[in-house]
């Protein structure tokens, strides 16, 4: 549920929004960055570089996109 879009709410499991957040912070390149300082964003981003990691992400959602124009890849879940 790390990768939904909305807020993911129950108190069942609580570290799942922590991980939503950071994995929308690394996806959107401290685009979205919930309150964490730019700063520390761009300290990580040096410190952890993505080695093709987006790159890697755009091809497999234009794949998708080419196959399923009209439907989301099914880890973007709302």
């Amino acid at each position: 549920m790390h990768h939904k879009v909305c807020t993911y709410k129950t108190d069942r499991y609580p570290l799942v929004e922590l991980f939503r957040k950071g994995d929308l912070v690394d996806f959107s390149l401290g685009f979205f960055e919930f309150g964490i300082p730019t700063a520390y964003v761009s300290d990580v981003k040096t410190a952890i570089p993505n080695n093709g990691f987006h790159r890697f992400l755009m091809k497999g959602a234009r794949e998708w996109f080419v196959k399923h124009p009209f439907s989301p890849p099914p880890f973007m879940q709302w």
